[in-house]
């Protein structure tokens, strides 16, 4: 796993690291589907179809920790 992906209706936030990226869920107008090839049979398998697609328009933002001096 790269990083945290969290969700608050239909904005997402993206914690990778120190930094975060929001964005916003779009519907896409044509699904996606994910194909798995079997090695064993000639067949394809249907992992997942992808309806939406998250777009992120900012640019990553630091997380920066104050932590008290001793």
């Amino acid at each position: 796993m790269i990083g945290n992906l969290l969700w608050d209706g239909s904005t997402a936030l993206f914690l990778l690291g120190h930094q975060v990226v929001q964005g916003k869920a779009k519907a896409l107008d044509n699904p996606l589907v994910v194909i798995s090839k079997s090695e064993q049979t000639n067949r394809n398998n249907i992992v997942a179809i992808i309806r939406k697609k998250i777009i992120f328009s900012s640019r990553p933002k630091p997380i920066v920790f104050n932590l008290p001096s001793v």
